[in-house]
């Protein structure tokens, strides 16, 4: 996985409610300690905030961001996009004539996401992505990838790299958009994918 880009402020506010949160966590720690005077063994000490707030940003970002009460209340607006998608893609390459299936798997977490579509004839893998958050339309999910043919494929197929367009639908799960290739290329076409359950 690669860290991505999103163009909301979310992550600073949510950085500092965790700042604040580890702090009052070891105040609250400390008090009730000595408002019950209970020991601590000698290898045990109240860890620092900055502990705190390390476990804290491990919890959110890998599990607490999905809570669906932080999505409604507006403080994550980043769409969990994880899990299976399948669907199909269309080619300039054959002049749109075939309908390729493929599938794209996405790992994600709050700060970081990995891509992987397969096709009949290749496989890809995000490098850099970004999520546009603030799109009228919907999140826009832009990613460029790497992309490496299958031994079978015709030798005039070869590892290139491409850039790819997705729109989320949140009322239909859907991520439709297109892609192009680089310069060698110069392929570009349209993808629909839905998300499987």
């Amino acid at each position: 996985m690669h860290p991505y880009a999103v163009d909301s402020d979310e992550r600073k506010k949510v950085t500092s409610i965790l700042v604040v949160l580890s702090i009052i966590l070891i105040l609250a720690a400390q008090r009730v300690l000595t408002h019950f005077a209970i020991p601590l063994p000698w290898f045990i000490c109240i860890p620092s905030p900055f502990v705190v707030l390390g476990l804290l940003w491990l919890l959110f970002d890998r599990y607490l961001w999905k809570f669906s009460i932080l999505h409604s209340i507006g403080l994550i607006k980043t769409p969990d996009l994880s899990g299976e998608w399948h669907g199909n893609l269309q080619s300039s390459h054959d002049e749109y004539h075939t309908l390729h299936l493929i599938s794209l798997k996405i790992n994600q977490n709050w700060t970081s996401i990995s891509l992987f579509l397969d096709t009949d004839v290749s496989s890809s893998q995000s490098e850099v992505a970004s999520i546009y958050i603030n799109n009228p339309m919907g999140p826009v999910v832009n990613y460029l990838y790497l992309n490496d043919p299958n031994p079978k494929t015709p030798e005039t197929m070869h590892i290139h790299r491409g850039t790819t367009t997705l729109r989320y639908d949140a009322s239909k799960d859907t991520l439709e958009g297109s892609y192009y290739t680089d310069g060698k290329r110069k392929n570009y076409g349209e993808i629909r994918l839905k998300r499987g359950k």
